[in-house]
């Protein structure tokens, strides 16, 4: 019985789906850019700073698969010139 009810559902999922409306990309870079504080706050920033950290396990370089894994420790940090195009 539930094969039967399961059978009769899963057609209703592709119909369904093209009932959603879809945004466009340029609804969605709106979206973004209102989350962000507006487009006019986005342009007018002149500076942005990145800073991160990464750590990486090289399972593929260890000397046997069940470890101790090599481990490689990185830190980051980027400074972008907005304003003059740095």
């Amino acid at each position: 019985m539930n094969v039967r009810r399961l059978a009769c559902v899963l057609p209703a999922f592709p119909v369904l789906a093209l009932g959603q409306a879809t945004q466009s990309p340029t609804d969605l870079l709106h979206e973004g850019l209102a989350a962000m504080g507006g487009e006019q706050k986005i342009q007018a920033l002149s500076t942005i700073h990145l800073e991160a950290s990464v750590i990486r396990s090289m399972l593929e370089q260890s000397e046997r698969p069940e470890g101790p894994y090599i481990l490689e420790n990185n830190q980051v940090e980027e400074w972008r010139d907005l304003a003059h195009s740095n």
